[in-house]
């Protein structure tokens, strides 16, 4: 007669933790296909608006010194001058580095607020930052430029033009000033307060040659009328310049103020939806 076979109980345990097992495991995966392909809901929207205000704190100091090395009358060191544009360089790494974190959000995987939040990362990497980039590395020049171009204000606004000061006279008191204007040419934030400058050395340039001529043609009209174009240049050059100044000011500023609005649309759609 046949005995039928008992099973082992250790291998019935051994079914039963298996089957355990593989239904927990199924409920994790459930459980990770939930958190993964869910629907974006308040809480996201919420956590991620709180998040967004503190990865955006950087761009207040980064407005703030921006503002400050735009005052060409002081005269920091080369040191200070220096310090000024490592802070800036860190507020915009920091910057920089906050805005690529913010990218894993959940709530990002709305369609509407990962618009929002591209749009802001492409005018950073594309407008703010090369902008503040090139306006704070470009400080030191400006300085320099500044302090160059007052010296020959100086020189050209207190001295009485006479028959002996023709180009070669203003060539060499406009050097230095001209030089510094050449090395900031290649600045696009300073762009319109360089180009000011380069425009008033042209105009004040273009009289001499003219006062010249006339002298060497013994033309005492058209010299005295030359010498006058001369005054006139160099009395219309601070306005020229302080409106290149703040046209410079007015360009970077709108860079800024673009770039607000975005951070404030993505911030509204957060909140709206929070």
């Amino acid at each position: 007669m046949n005995v039928p076979k008992q099973k082992s109980p250790l291998r019935t345990v051994l079914i039963v933790l298996a089957a355990v097992v593989g239904f927990l495991v199924l409920i994790a995966a459930a459980g990770v296909a939930w958190v993964m392909f869910r629907p974006v809901n308040s809480g996201d929207f919420s956590s991620a608006t709180s998040d967004w205000e503190t990865a955006v704190q950087p761009l207040d100091e980064i407005e703030t010194l921006h503002s400050q090395v735009t005052d060409l009358t002081k005269t920091p060191d080369p040191a200070q001058q220096q310090m000024a544009i490592d802070q800036q360089h860190e507020k915009l790494d920091a910057l920089d580095t906050s805005l690529d974190e913010f990218g894993s959000k959940r709530a990002l995987k709305d369609e509407g607020y990962r618009a929002a939040y591209d749009t802001v990362v492409a005018s950073y990497d594309d407008k703010l930052k090369p902008m503040a980039t090139d306006y704070v590395d470009n400080y030191p020049t400006m300085v320099a430029l500044e302090q160059a171009c007052l010296a020959y204000d100086k020189v050209s606004g207190s001295t009485t033009i006479t028959k002996e000061m023709g180009v070669a006279w203003f060539d060499e008191q406009i050097a230095d000033c001209e030089k510094a204007v050449t090395d900031a040419a290649g600045s696009t934030s300073w762009g319109p307060y360089v180009q000011a400058r380069k425009a008033s050395i042209d105009d004040t340039r273009a009289a001499f040659a003219a006062a010249e001529k006339a002298l060497k043609s013994n033309d005492e009209r058209g010299y005295q009328k030359a010498v006058l174009q001369a005054y006139q240049h160099n009395n219309d050059a601070r306005r020229k310049q302080s409106e290149g100044l703040q046209a410079t000011a007015d360009q970077n500023n709108a860079i800024f103020t673009e770039f607000r609005a975005q951070v404030d649309a993505v911030t509204a759609y957060g909140t709206e939806r929070s």
